[in-house]
């Protein structure tokens, strides 16, 4: 385990993205602020953290976490969250995978974006992270928001994404037209902002079903307001700007083509997305499980981080045979289209169709 007071700044993408080595040691120094005191700089992120973070030289300076050896696993934090909300999951998988994380784009200790918050904006973030640290291909695991982020990116990036666990996700419902409109009330910052600051206490209260030392943490982390109100405007922030993509994105009609292994976990206690609707979602997914818990609510990654591992290590063990379909897959598939070039496209028998009867009024 590495002390969670040590942070670095990454030596950019010219260095060894294997070799920690390449990273130097220095403590965090945007906003003044120094590797003892980010906490409450930023309610919600947990001193418990034992990974190392490093922050990169990117335009919005990613906040990060990369540690481990072998087949690399990536996570993907809720709205509202950062990087720490997987304590309990990430360091117990660094013993046999690669894990990485990130703050997304305007969350945590990452800078916000010159531009609207919407789910591709953060699945770029992710592949950039991957990009600079020389990661091919990863299993996704993302949580709330953060399950929306992971599903598009398999979904949109299957050479790159093997394999998929959503926690409690986005993207996995349908809300009706009166939600969507209200939403523009509900979720602007005005209104979100003193909201947030009047209603912690309820919110927090609600959000966890279950009481168990994860989600103390969470709860301390999360009631220290010192700072506070810079944290409750970056979150209002990102609300406002990704409420077309909450309320108006889903992936129900695509999940069909999601082949990638798939695991969804879910809280059957969750007062803000039903866990009944992601389990007929799930059906429509070639390769998709799922797996309910009793009085667990919103945050399966504290009430129950087990869980989560287990979906993980499930989608791990059945990323192998998936590579291995897609790499004899896509042969077969090519000598196919090569052997019968009229059945490329419907296009292409019209085109010879055509010729033909060109032909057949040339010989008459």
């Amino acid at each position: 385990m590495v002390n969670s007071s040590t942070y670095a700044y990454d030596a950019g993408p010219t260095a060894d993205p294997r070799r920690r080595g390449s990273l130097r040691s220095r403590p965090i120094g945007d906003h003044g602020i120094g590797s003892q005191t980010i906490c409450p700089v930023h309610p919600g992120r947990l001193a418990g953290f034992p990974l190392t973070q490093y922050r990169g030289d990117d335009l919005r300076r990613i906040v990060y976490f990369d540690a481990g050896e072998g087949e690399a696993v990536v996570f993907v934090h809720g709205l509202g969250g950062n990087l720490t909300h997987w304590q309990f999951v990430a360091p117990e998988l660094a013993g046999s995978h690669r894990v990485l994380g990130l703050d997304l784009p305007g969350f945590g200790e990452s800078l916000r974006p010159d531009a609207p918050y919407t789910y591709d904006l953060m699945a770029d973030a992710v592949l950039g992270l991957l990009d600079r640290r020389g990661v091919e291909r990863a299993t996704v695991v993302g949580h709330s928001f953060g399950g929306a982020v992971a599903t598009l990116l398999a979904l949109r990036n299957p050479d790159r994404i093997s394999g998929l666990v959503a926690v409690n996700p986005a993207g996995y419902h349908r809300f009706a037209w009166w939600m969507r409109a209200g939403s523009r009330i509900a979720l602007h910052p005005a209104v979100t902002m003193p909201g947030l600051f009047l209603s912690v206490h309820f919110i927090l209260a609600n959000v966890c079903r279950a009481d168990t030392p994860g989600v103390r943490a969470f709860r301390r982390s999360a009631l220290h307001l010192e700072g506070g109100y810079k944290f409750l405007d970056d979150l209002a922030f990102a609300a406002h700007s990704l409420r077309p993509d909450i309320v108006g994105r889903d992936f129900l009609d695509q999940l069909s083509t999601l082949t990638q292994p798939a695991h969804l976990v879910w809280g059957d206690a969750d007062k803000l997305l039903d866990s009944a609707q992601g389990a007929e979602a799930t059906r429509s997914m070639p390769a998709g499980r799922i797996t309910r818990l009793p009085g667990v609510g919103h945050m399966p990654i504290f009430e129950q981080p087990e869980a989560v591992i287990d979906a993980v290590r499930d989608v791990l063990s059945r990323s192998d045979a998936w590579r291995d379909s897609q790499r004899h897959a896509t042969p077969a598939t090519a000598m196919a289209s090569q052997s019968h070039p009229a059945a490329a496209s419907p296009s292409a028998n019209t085109t010879w169709r055509k010729r033909a009867s060109r032909l057949l009024r040339i010989v008459h």
